[in-house]
């Protein structure tokens, strides 16, 4: 994820964004603070004809926030989406497993 404030993209961005792609990082930019302005359309056009995915957000307002989710979801790999339960191996779908505790009253000792 590249963040950077809409209407002040630069030299530092761009090295990021060719560093990202040189290691082939799959990469999301976010144009946050969208409610003091829009990133210029030429440069998000840009982006566009690169595939690389633009999300516009305001973090002070909560904008934009389910659509950089979605871009973060479908940058993930299957795997870290639809990984399998931890132990389902060792317990069935019918099964039940009761998960024991000990709690205790005592403070930690500093060590």
């Amino acid at each position: 994820m590249l963040v950077a404030e809409a209407g002040t993209w630069g030299e530092f961005e761009e090295e990021m964004l060719r560093e990202l792609g040189g290691r082939q990082i799959p990469t999301v930019i976010v144009f946050n603070k969208i409610d003091a302005g829009e990133p210029e359309a030429a440069l998000v056009a840009k982006f566009a004809g690169q595939k690389i995915r633009v999300v516009k957000t305001s973090a002070l307002r909560g904008t934009g926030m389910l659509d950089l989710r979605q871009a973060l979801l479908d940058l993930a790999p299957p795997d870290f989406i639809d990984s399998p339960a931890i132990v389902s191996d060792l317990v069935g779908p019918d099964q039940l497993v009761v998960l024991v505790c000990r709690l205790t009253r005592r403070r930690p000792r500093a060590g």
